[in-house]
């Protein structure tokens, strides 16, 4: 596994992550938001639920 910094991010074998900051008061929003919509489940980001999520937001 390679790690290469870029500039706040990492990338690790072509995918950029996050950076290992605080999250932010959006950020914890957010996350209390899929748990709200998922009754406290933990369910994986699919690429089908990514694809719906984001018709949602862009309504």
């Amino acid at each position: 596994m390679t790690v290469t910094p870029l500039n706040d991010f990492k990338v690790i074998e072509g995918c950029r992550l996050p950076s290992d900051r605080p999250l932010t008061e959006n950020e914890r929003a957010w996350v209390g938001f899929i748990r709200l919509v998922t009754c406290e489940g933990d369910p994986p980001p699919t690429l089908a639920r990514v694809q719906a999520l984001r018709v949602m937001l862009a309504t």
